[in-house]
Order: structure tokens, then sequence, then C-alpha cells
């Protein structure tokens, strides 16, 4: 009797999946950030309505324009640390449970199909890094 053990690196399965999720994941964060400016326009309208002050036109777009790429980045960062945080657990939990570690990993000159991401850690954080030195500077 003679057993024989190979070694495969095949993932499309779970790549499909990543980018399904990805994909689902940009669209909800569209949708909150959607709803989030909608929100704020209806605050600032009620504020305005009950003698708040009122600002100008420009001013009034100005600053609901720059809420809303602040609200995006911070949605963004938020939702996809976890993207990231779910995808990279999968691997670790896949890692640790063989026994031979090594012989799935990839090469060290191989690091292609974790170079996207490596590019969503990077936005993510900066986004983050963006949006919390907002709050803290300006609210």
């Amino acid at each position: 009797m003679e057993f024989s053990t190979e070694y495969s690196s095949d993932t499309p399965g779970f790549t499909k999946f990543a980018i399904v999720m990805f994909w689902i994941m940009l669209a909800v964060v569209i949708l909150m950030w959607l709803y989030a400016t909608y929100r704020y326009c209806q605050r600032q309208n009620q504020n305005a309505d009950l003698g708040g002050v009122q600002q100008q036109g420009s001013a009034n777009a100005a600053t609901t324009l720059i809420y809303s790429l602040i609200k995006l980045m911070d949605l963004f960062s938020t939702l996809f640390f976890w993207y990231l945080f779910a995808m990279t657990g999968y691997w670790f939990v896949f890692f640790k449970l063989q026994s031979n570690v090594y012989c799935f990993l990839p090469s060290l000159d191989d690091w292609f199909p974790y170079y996207d991401y490596t590019c969503i850690f990077g936005v993510v954080a900066g986004c983050k890094i963006f949006s919390l030195l907002y709050k803290i500077v300006y609210e």
C-alpha cells in the first residue's frame, strides 16, 4: 500500500467569493453614504426652519460636500476593515489548521495574489486616519 499527497494552491472558489463580497460591501458603503448625506441635508434644513444659523447657498453646499466626503471615507474604512479582517482571518485559520504550513504558502517572490489586499489596506488606513483627523480638529 502506498500513499501519495499532492499540494496545490488552487483557490478559484475563494477568489470568486472575495470578489463578490468586495462588490457587495462597496454597494453597502455607497447606499449607507447616500442615506447619511440625505439625513444630513434634512437636519440642515430643519435647523434653518427652526431659526438656526442660515448659511448662504454655496457655503451650505460646501459644508454638505465636505461632510459627505468625510462620511464616505469613514464608512468605507469601517466596513472594509471588517472585509479585510474576514478575508485575512480565513487565511489565518486555514494555515493554522495545517500540520505543514510552509507547503501551502506561496513563495516569497509570488506576492501578486495579495497585492489587492495590500492596496485595500492602504486605502482603508488612509481614509480612517483622514476621517479621524477631521473629527479631532473640526468636531
